[in-house]
C-alpha cells in the first residue's frame, strides 16, 4: 500500500480477528463478546521504503451500526521470533501517530483511523506496520473529544483530551505533526483528575517528543463512553538501560480488552513506542513494548481498559 492509502475495513494485507469458520458454513458477522458487544479488527502495511514515514488508514472498521471505542498500533518485523514481540534492532522503528478519523461526509463520529509511524534502517528490513481497533455494538453514544497545542522545538510535551458528564474513557490516541523525524509519541495512558473513585477514568494524556528546530502541532484524543463498570488494569515496570521492554497484561476472567496504553519516563529523546495494541486472538489481553535508548534504567506503567 502506497503511503496515506486506505484500508477499507479488511483488504489486502490485512487480518481479521475472529472466529474460524467451519467447512462448508456461510460466514456471518464476527462475534461480539461481552456487554458491549465487542469486535477486534487489525490492519496491516509494509513500508515500502527505507528509511521513512509511512501511513495507512483502517477505513470504517466498525461499519454503521456500531461505535470505534478502543485504538491501538505496532511495529514489527514480519517473521519475528514471535507474533506478539518486535525483534527489529532498538530505536529503529516507532509510531507517531494514532489517531480517530472522518472519512466520510458528513459523519456525525470518526469512523477510521490512522496511524502514522517511522523507520530509520537504510534497507528493506521486512517491517510492518499496523493498527487495532475495538468496536463495540451496545456502547451507547460515544464521544470523542480532543485538545491540541503547539509544543515548543526540542523539548517534550504532554497533553490531555478530558471526557465529560459521566462518560468513562476507554480508549486514546494523538496526532503529532510535522515532516519525517520531527516528532515521535513516547506515551498515550487514561488520567485521574482527582473526582471521587480513583480512578483513571477521566481522560486521554499524551506525551510526544518534538525532535525538530520548530513549534509543532499536537492533538491528544479521548474516545468516550457510557461504561460505569470499566476496569483499569495497570502494571508497572522498569525497563533495562537501552533495551526494549514487552509487558502484557490481562483482564480478570469474564472481562474483554476494550483499550489500552503505556507511559515511559525514559527522558527527551531516548524514549519509543513500538506496540500498544490488543493481543491477536486473545479478546482479553494487551501488549504494550517501549524502547528505552538511554543509559539508565526508567520506569513505565502499562495500561489494560476492561469491560464485562
Amino acid at each position: 500500500m502506497s503511503p496515506g492509502g486506505r484500508i477499507a475495513g479488511i483488504a489486502t494485507g490485512a487480518v481479521l480477528l475472529c472466529a474460524l469458520v467451519p467447512a462448508g458454513a456461510t460466514a456471518g458477522p464476527p462475534p461480539t463478546h461481552g456487554a458491549l458487544g465487542l469486535t477486534y479488527t487489525a490492519t496491516t502495511t509494509n513500508w515500502p521504503v527505507f528509511p521513512s514515514r509511512n501511513e495507512q488508514q483502517t477505513y470504517q472498521p466498525c461499519g454503521a451500526s456500531t461505535n470505534l471505542v478502543g485504538m491501538g498500533a505496532w511495529v514489527i518485523e514480519s517473521a519475528p521470533p514471535s507474533p506478539d514481540r518486535s525483534a527489529f534492532a532498538l530505536g529503529k522503528g516507532f509510531n507517531v501517530s494514532i489517531a480517530p478519523e472522518d472519512q466520510v461526509s458528513p459523519s456525525p463520529a470518526p469512523d477510521s483511523t490512522r496511524q502514522v509511524a517511522e523507520n530509520l534502517f537504510t534497507f528493506d528490513n521486512d517491517l510492518t506496520m499496523g493498527e487495532s481497533t475495538t468496536c463495540a455494538t451496545n456502547a451507547g453514544p460515544v464521544a470523542y473529544v480532543s485538545s491540541k497545542r503547539r509544543a515548543s522545538k526540542r523539548s517534550r510535551t504532554a497533553l490531555r483530551a478530558s471526557c465529560k458528564g459521566s462518560k468513562n474513557v476507554v480508549s486514546g490516541g494523538a496526532v503529532a505533526g510535522g515532516p519525517f523525524r520531527s516528532q515521535r509519541l513516547v506515551a498515550g495512558v487514561p488520567f485521574d483528575s482527582k473526582d471521587p473513585g480513583s480512578k483513571p477514568d477521566d481522560g486521554w494524556r499524551v506525551v510526544v517528543d518534538n525532535l525538530s528546530a520548530k513549534r509543532r502541532a499536537v492533538q491528544a484524543y479521548a474516545i468516550c463512553a457510557t461504561a460505569p463498570g470499566a476496569r483499569y488494569v495497570a502494571k508497572g515496570f522498569k525497563s533495562k538501560r537501552r533495551s526494549r521492554h514487552h509487558t502484557e497484561l490481562s483482564c480478570p476472567p469474564g472481562e474483554y480488552i476494550v483499550g489500552g496504553g503505556v507511559a515511559h519516563a525514559a527522558p527527551y529523546r531516548k524514549a519509543t513506542l513500538v506496540a500498544s495494541r490488543f493481543k491477536f486472538g486473545d479478546n482479553d489481553t494487551w501488549i504494550v513494548e517501549v524502547d528505552n535508548l538511554s543509559r539508565k534504567r526508567a520506569a513505565g506503567r502499562a495500561f489494560a481498559i476492561c469491560h464485562a
